[in-house]
C-alpha cells in the first residue's frame, strides 16, 4: 500500500530523483567504455567520439522503450493520450537521458579543474 502523497508534486519529484538516478547510472555507462584498452584509444578520436555518441543515444531510447515509468510526457502529462506519443516520448525521454549524462560528464570535468588532485 502506497503511502498518501504530502503535496501535489510528490510524484513529479519523485520522477525527477529517479531520472537523475537513471542519468547517473547511464554515464557510468558510457564513461566505462573509455576504459577498454582497444576500443578506449579508438573513440578518443574525433569520428569515435561521433560513433560513441551515436550509439549510446540509440542505446538511450532503446532502454527507456522498455523503461515505461522513465518516460518525459508519460509522467509530465498523465492525462494526455499516450498511444499517439508514443515514439515522440520514446525519443524525447532518450535524448533528455543521454543529455542528461553528458551533463554528469561535464559537472565532474568542471570539478577535476576547479579541484585538482595531482593524479
Amino acid at each position: 500500500m502506497r503511502p498518501e502523497p504530502i503535496g501535489p508534486y510528490d510524484e513529479l519529484f519523485l520522477f525527477f530523483l529517479q531520472f537523475l538516478i537513471l542519468t547517473f547510472i547511464y554515464y557510468t555507462m558510457i564513461s566505462s567504455v573509455l576504459y577498454i584498452p582497444w576500443i578506449g584509444k579508438w573513440i578518443r578520436k574525433p569520428v569515435g567520439r561521433l560513433v560513441h555518441g551515436i550509439v549510446f543515444i540509440l542505446a538511450a531510447i532503446v532502454l527507456i522503450y522498455f523503461l515505461v515509468p522513465m518516460r518525459l510526457i508519460h509522467a509530465l502529462f498523465p492525462k494526455a493520450n499516450l498511444d499517439t506519443l508514443l515514439w515522440a516520448d520514446v525519443v524525447l525521454s532518450g535524448l533528455a537521458l543521454f543529455r542528461g549524462a553528458m551533463l554528469w560528464e561535464h559537472l565532474f570535468g568542471w570539478l577535476q579543474q576547479k579541484f585538482p588532485t595531482g593524479g
